[in-house]
């Protein structure tokens, strides 16, 4: 879910109390918290394992909940007017919701394509990162072959 229109803050501490849990805990867990970040993470629970159904094909009851990811969305800038003409900013803080689901069964991880993104440009940099290396000990190597003679 993105822009949720919570903190960050607020929702890691919810999102903390469903990580590893299945998905049927996790939904009961949830339903009984009082916390109002509990509403949005129910929507995107709700939303990942119905996409698991029937995208995937997974049974409903091998459902895991892998990883919540959290991340600080856009900032609301607003104001309030104080005196002597002075404004003191208010910021509204907005929140990204992130669920990975794991089947039981199969070992799969069932991410949001954007985290799957990320680990691929991950492992992209990293072969990069080897390729230059190599290319800097092979010309150092010629250099030093070219100062010898």
């Amino acid at each position: 879910m993105n822009n949720c229109l919570i903190s960050a803050q607020k929702v890691r501490l919810v999102a903390d109390l469903i990580r590893g849990k299945s998905a049927a805990q996790a939904k009961d867990i949830l339903t009984f918290t009082n916390k109002s970040a509990a509403k949005d993470l129910i929507k995107v629970l709700d939303s990942a394992v119905a996409n698991c159904v029937h995208n995937e094909n997974y049974d409903k009851n091998s459902l895991m909940v892998k990883e919540v990811m959290i991340d600080v969305a856009t900032t609301y800038k607003r104001g309030r007017a104080v005196s002597r003409g002075r404004n003191h900013e208010i910021l509204k803080r907005n929140s990204h919701i992130k669920l990975g689901l794991i089947s039981k069964d199969a070992k799969e991880t069932i991410a949001p394509k954007a985290v799957k993104e990320v680990k691929e440009k991950a492992v992209k940099t990293e072969v990069k990162a080897e390729k230059k290396t190599t290319a800097k000990k092979v010309s150092k190597n010629l250099s030093k072959k070219v100062v010898k003679k």
